[in-house]
């Protein structure tokens, strides 16, 4: 397969997932990378207009293929697409930021925090791109590539003066911080994680009980279990064929299958923090595919739109909330 197909299959979601490109563009790697960081760059230059498309998908390719090379030079490219305000990357990148940016980020970034700080410490930045480069942080620790003492130095910094304290009014940058302080193990950050919470900056998926169970297991045991938590990217097939947005079927007349997890509120959002038995991993970990069987569902009442309040009356948008586990 050329360049220019490979691109082509890259650019809109027509919901089938582009396999036979991906495992071509592997095969040609060091010819795709530059057009795979020029996407990315476009996509930064471009992105009050594309993300008005939600069929635009090259984005997704070139980050997950870039991941899985390690490219460096991705690195500021991706921290700087997601330093744009709010209201232009989340339509852009949607449930991504929530679960995979960081697992990118830390792939690309080979253990080096600087940008990720920028970001992390961005206030006009989305909530949820700002709380995934906090866990991208322990990604790098969890992969050896980053100092867990400089990070723990960091989260102190976060926890003391650097993350605006402001009430929690939904997740954000104060639970990715506590969760990520939980998994680097938070027995030196305890006294700051517990002002946290009697402050209101934690959101709610986590309380304090949660936290002293963890330093109750001991430190060795909880950095033991860190790399199942985020581990590198090494197959960007594996890491996104299995997305609801695919939808490898043409049955007309029947209904099609749904892909279904069980709901993912803390752990999704936590890992094994505040639930030892349920962090998210890599696919060649098996968890992900684990919590995600195939079956077939009829439909008894409408569908729920992405953009709807949820039906659970949480005040949240469905894809923010109860969403996030279905197609």
């Amino acid at each position: 397969m050329e360049v220019k197909e490979i691109l082509e299959q890259f650019q809109f979601n027509g919901g089938r997932f582009a396999r036979e490109a991906v495992l071509a563009a592997i095969e040609r790697r060091e010819e795709i990378t530059p057009h795979l960081l020029q996407i990315v760059k476009e996509t930064t230059i471009r992105a009050e207009e594309l993300a008005q498309d939600e069929d635009y998908f090259a984005h997704l390719y070139a980050f997950h293929l870039l991941a899985q090379f390690r490219e460096r030079r991705a690195y500021p490219m991706i921290t700087k697409l997601f330093s744009l305000p709010g209201d232009i990357v989340e339509p852009l990148t949607d449930d991504f930021m929530v679960d995979g940016l960081e697992r990118v980020i830390a792939s690309v970034a080979h253990g080096d925090a600087g940008p990720v700080k920028e970001l992390v410490e961005n206030r006009s930045a989305n909530q949820w791109a700002r709380s995934s480069a906090i866990r991208s942080i322990a990604a790098m620790v969890a992969l050896g590539e980053h100092p867990r003492q400089a990070a723990i130095e960091y989260f102190r910094d976060l926890l003391r003066e650097k993350l605006e304290r402001e009430a929690a009014e939904d997740y954000g940058p104060w639970d990715s911080l506590v969760s990520a302080a939980i998994d680097l193990y938070p027995e030196d950050l305890y006294p700051e994680i517990r002002e946290a919470f009697q402050e209101g900056l934690v959101y709610g998926f986590i309380n304090i009980e949660d936290v002293d169970a963890v330093v109750e297991k001991g430190k060795e045991t909880v950095l033991a279990d860190l790399p199942r938590k985020y581990p590198l990217i090494t197959d960007a097939v594996a890491e996104m064929e299995w997305w609801a947005c695919f939808k490898d079927f043409d049955m007309e007349g029947q209904e099609e299958p749904e892909k279904v997890s069980p709901p993912v509120a803390k752990e999704r959002f936590l890992g094994s923090a505040s639930s030892p038995g349920m962090a998210f991993s890599g696919p060649d970990q098996g968890d992900r595919r684990e919590t995600r069987e195939v079956r077939t569902i009829v439909r008894e009442t409408p569908k729920i739109g992405r953009n709807d309040s949820c039906i659970c009356g949480s005040g949240k948008k469905y894809k923010k909330c109860c969403g996030r586990a279905a197609p």
